[in-house]
């Protein structure tokens, strides 16, 4: 296994959502919000589980559960919703503005995006592809910070 993207778990909301641009959201003030969840078995929805345990009362969640970009980008952008999900997944919305992080703590960790090998040689078109990803995956490496971060280092 070659990694070749680092990637973390963040909580998104929509430009203009009351916690955007907070400073931290507390466990109390993430428990009053309503929640877009994806699928069971996810480890999205795994790892969202993990952090609703600290909240005083069971989340309040959305009826549709989804994980199409598509579809968490229209609700996130139309309702008054929060979402738990990898930063990768999200950082064309991310890059576009659409979307926000909220600040919640430490870094939330995954495992990082990566091309698995075979220990034996590979084709030369199959070795080419893999110099290819690596190198890109080097020189385009973004570090995964809050999209505010960003945006305020470029203007």
């Amino acid at each position: 296994f070659v990694p070749l993207l680092e990637d973390r778990f963040a909580v998104l909301c929509s430009a203009g959502h009351r916690l955007e641009g907070r400073r931290r959201a507390s466990a109390e003030v993430l428990a009053e919000q309503t929640w877009l969840l994806f699928p069971s078995g996810t480890p999205a929805r795994e790892r969202f589980d993990e952090l609703t345990r600290s909240f005083p009362n069971p989340p309040r969640t959305h009826s549709v559960i989804t994980r199409s970009p598509t579809m968490v980008s229209w609700l996130l952008r139309h309702e008054e919703l929060l979402a738990f999900m990898p930063v990768n997944f999200a950082r064309p919305m991310l890059e576009a503005g659409e979307l926000h992080e909220v600040a919640i703590g430490p870094a939330r960790p995954l495992a990082p995006l990566g091309l698995l090998r075979p220990s034996a040689l590979l084709s030369e078109a199959a070795e080419q592809l893999s110099a290819y990803l690596q190198s890109r995956s080097s020189s385009t490496a973004q570090a995964i910070r809050p999209s505010r971060q960003r945006h305020a280092e470029r203007n």
